[in-house]
């Protein structure tokens, strides 16, 4: 019971500080850095991913993050590359990147 009202937890908390959460009220205070965390500082920062596929399930790891990086950084194709390469790298995915 302990582990579900935590994993519970944390799914409202990942909706909170993405600003994605309903009902209820969130309170309290996140920190990153040192620094509170502010809605711009998260946008620069920080990014969830749902854990249920609700656009193209089929697509691969590489093809989600990609599809989501053009979406919200504004970046060249090339650096939009580049950034989920790093990415990929940094989180230990990889190898993961053309797994559906």
């Amino acid at each position: 019971m302990a582990t579900l009202s935590l994993v519970s937890n944390l799914i409202f908390f990942s909706q909170a500080i993405s600003l994605n959460a309903i009902g209820g009220t969130s309170y309290g205070e996140v920190m990153l850095n040192g620094k509170e965390l502010s809605s711009e500082i998260f946008k620069k920062h920080c990014y969830v991913v749902s854990q249920h596929d609700v656009h193209w399930p089929s697509l691969t790891c590489g093809e989600t993050l990609t599809y989501a990086a053009q979406l919200h950084l504004g970046r060249s194709a090339t650096e939009v590359e580049t950034f989920v390469n790093d990415l990929l790298q940094k989180t230990g995915l990889l190898s993961c990147k053309v797994s559906p």
